[in-house]
């Protein structure tokens, strides 16, 4: 878990060190005979983490496809829809390509979400995002709950991704 949480401390000031990071850990879990990546507790987190970190290099068909595995390991492992954690990697990949706004956007509905970021990972990553762009002023869950904030953000990622058909 020292992975997640170096990637997490590196992921605005040092995006690419944080995705090497997350990379590493990735490869090393592949490496543990009989380890799950699916079945282990740090799943989701770990999908998060790593959509988070392709997002702040400004990869978007990775970020997505990231997000897209966090979502699945979610629904199948647990009652739980994922956020406010799953608004991370959309609000990395927005202040990576300069969107600053919906970045604070999406980081003032995880600041004003009923639930807290569910790891400390995540916890750090939503702090070293906040700590870079802000938080915009008005809370977006005034007007709209979370999922429609969520899909908003997935909305606009899938905007991002080139068609491949």
């Amino acid at each position: 878990l020292y992975g997640l949480f170096l990637s997490a401390v590196l992921i605005v000031n040092e995006p690419g060190p944080s995705l090497l990071v997350i990379e590493r850990l990735a490869r090393e879990w592949e490496a543990i005979d009989g380890f799950d990546l699916a079945m282990s507790s740090s799943s989701a987190t770990f999908h998060i983490s790593s959509g988070s970190a392709h997002a702040a290099n400004g990869d978007v068909e990775a970020a997505r496809w990231r997000l897209a595995q966090a979502e699945d390991m979610i629904r199948s492992t647990s009652n739980d829809d994922g956020l406010p954690d799953l608004l991370l990697p959309p609000a990395a990949l927005a202040m990576s390509l300069g969107h600053h706004d919906k970045a604070r956007q999406w980081l003032a509905a995880v600041r004003h979400s009923a639930k807290p970021t569910q790891t400390f990972q995540l916890t750090i990553t939503y702090q070293r995002l906040r700590s870079e762009v802000g938080l915009q002023d008005e809370n977006p869950l005034d007007s709209m709950e979370i999922q429609d904030v969520y899909a908003e953000a997935v909305d606009w990622m899938e905007s991002l991704v080139p068609a491949t058909r």
